[in-house]
């Protein structure tokens, strides 16, 4: 077997478990372990290396999750999604898609993590100058921008991922909130908003300017929260 196959054919049994018996015959293993014991102790060490990237990467996920039903998801997930990275800090962006069709308090959870990490990586913002008569008429890119809605406190678990106390267990963390997500100069912001302000901020979200909004009356106090926002995001 020429070497290029042959690598190809080892990195997929080891990502994917696909396992072939021209690879396996063309293994030499060391001490007493047969061909095929080799092949699973490269696997178990990179599902041990994906797991903890997964881990570290969602911990609030983890957390609400525990560890029993994380590490089964996590287990899929990684067979089915080999890395193609060379760092492992952006591993994982597919994984609160694909908890979705296990648990919709997973999903939303872990995309709430995504975006931190993301904004977190992302460029410093600064605020842009808008003046009255504009605001009213511009467009705004929020692409920097997540918006979740959720039944649970997604904050306090974020907040609350690394305790060893058992805080979370005396919260009520079923209620429903709004989020927003952004780079606010240096720092992730981490917005809970009222309904109204999620309503208008996903409607600009799709590119729809404020004047042509169909949102009736809107509180003073809710605009100048939007403009906060929006303000890093033009």
């Amino acid at each position: 077997m020429d070497l290029y196959n042959f690598q190809k054919m080892f990195v997929d049994s080891i990502t994917l478990k696909n396992e072939e018996y021209d690879l396996v015959s063309n293994i030499i293993p060391v001490g007493r372990l047969n061909p095929q014991e080799a092949l699973y102790v490269y696997q178990d060490d990179y599902k041990a290396r994906m797991r903890e990237a997964l881990g570290a990467n969602y911990e609030a996920t983890w957390r609400l999750m525990g560890d029993d039903n994380f590490f089964d998801v996590a287990e899929k997930f990684i067979f089915s999604h080999p890395s193609k990275f060379s760092n492992l800090t952006f591993y994982g962006d597919l994984f609160p898609l694909f908890l979705k069709e296990v648990s919709e308090e997973a999903h939303q959870m872990a995309t709430f993590e995504h975006a931190f990490w993301k904004s977190f990586h992302a460029m410093d913002s600064k605020p842009k100058t808008i003046s009255e008569e504009s605001f009213g008429e511009l467009s705004f890119d929020l692409s920097g921008l997540t918006l979740i809605h959720s039944q649970l406190r997604l904050d306090l678990i974020w907040q609350y991922r690394n305790s060893l106390s058992n805080e979370l267990q005396d919260m009520n963390l079923f209620h429903e909130s709004y989020f927003a997500l952004y780079k606010r100069e240096e720092k992730v912001e981490i917005e809970r908003l009222v309904k109204n302000e999620y309503e208008i901020l996903m409607e600009l979200q799709k590119g729809i300017r404020i004047i042509d909004l169909d949102i009736g009356e809107v509180n003073p106090k809710h605009w100048m929260n939007i403009f906060n926002i929006i303000q890093y995001m033009i």
